[in-house]
C-alpha cells in the first residue's frame, strides 16, 4: 500500500478497486491531484484501479529522495527518539550510494544519536511524504527497520543536523510524541502498538 503525506496529512492512498477511467492521462491526472492536495482543494485522493501505473505517474513528477531510519528499542522496550527543530522524530537520513536500507538505517541512527551497539531487526513498511525545495516538488521515501540497542551508551545528539535532544522514551510517554511529531512518524508508531 502507498500512503503519501502531503502538507503533513495522509492524503494520497492506494486501494484495490477499479474506478480509473482509461481515457484519463495518468500523468496529468496525478499532477492535478497532487496540486489540489498541496493547495488544500482536496483532503484525500485514492489511487484505484491500475495502481502501479498511477503510482509511477505520481512519482515521476517528483525528485525522489530515499532515506532510511530505525525504530530502535533497548532491553526495557524504550524507543530511541530525537527532538529536531522542536519536534519529536525518529533518527533517519538520506541513503548513501550503494547502501541498502538496513545499512543506511544503522549508519543514520549511529550518526544522529551516538549509539553504536545496534543489532538489526525486521524491516517495517516505508513512509512517503512530500515537500518542496524552492519550486521543486520532492517525494521522500523513508525505509524503516527495527533495531535493538543496549540502552547503556551515552546518547550524543548530532547537533549539526538540528538534533537538540536524544532520549530513550517509555511506551507510556509515546503520546508526547504523537502530540508533537510529523503525521507519517505518528502513523509508523501507531502501527507498532
Amino acid at each position: 500500500m502507498y500512503e503519501v503525506f502531503v502538507n503533513d496529512r495522509p492524503s494520497c492512498r492506494e486501494v484495490e478497486r477499479p474506478s480509473f477511467d482509461p481515457a484519463d492521462d495518468p500523468s496529468e491526472l496525478m499532477h492535478r491531484a497532487f496540486l489540489d492536495l498541496e493547495n488544500g482543494l482536496l483532503d484525500e485522493f485514492r489511487i484505484t484501479g491500475k495502481v502501479e501505473e498511477l503510482w509511477q505517474a505520481f512519482t515521476e513528477q517528483f525528485t525522489v529522495i530515499e532515506a532510511a531510519g530505525g525504530l530502535t528499542f533497548n532491553p526495557r522496550n524504550e524507543l530511541l527518539v530525537i527532538n529536531r527543530w522542536g519536534k519529536w522524530d525518529l533518527p533517519k537520513g538520506k541513503m548513501e550510494p550503494g547502501e541498502s536500507p538496513a545499512q543506511s538505517a544503522l549508519r543514520e541512527v549511529e550518526e544522529e544519536c551516538g549509539v553504536t551497539d545496534l543489532a538489526l531487526g525486521e524491516p517495517i513498511f516505508p513512509t512517503y511524504h512530500t515537500y518542496r525545495i524552492g519550486e521543486q516538488p520532492i517525494l521522500k521515501v523513508a525505509y524503516w527497520c527495527t533495531l535493538r540497542g543496549s540502552g547503556t551508551e551515552k546518547l550524543i545528539p548530532q547537533t549539526e543536523e538540528g538534533i537538540e535532544e536524544v532520549v530513550w522514551m517509555e511506551r507510556e510517554r509515546w503520546s508526547e510524541i504523537w502530540g508533537n511529531t510529523y503525521a507519517n512518524i505518528s502513523r509508523l508508531l501507531q502501527a507498532q502498538t
